[in-house]
């Protein structure tokens, strides 16, 4: 596999840092109405794996909720 080419799959399935927050936005309704139906945060984080590729922190995905409920 060429350079460029792991390159672009490494970008393809990895979101940077800096853009978390903007990727559990984009999320938000999928991850409150779990929470809300009384899913467990590990739960929320799985799902954002296997459904979105999004490689999360259960901390983070946690933060993020308590955030948003308290909006």
């Amino acid at each position: 596999m060429t350079k460029k080419k792991q390159l672009a799959e490494f970008m393809e399935n990895e979101i940077p840092s800096a853009n978390i927050q903007l990727a559990l936005n984009k999320f938000k309704d999928e991850i409150m109405e779990l929470h809300n139906s009384g899913y467990a945060v590990h739960q929320i984080q799985r799902y954002l794996e296997t459904t979105h590729k999004l490689k999360v922190a259960r901390q983070t995905v946690g933060l993020y909720i308590r955030k948003e409920k308290g909006n």
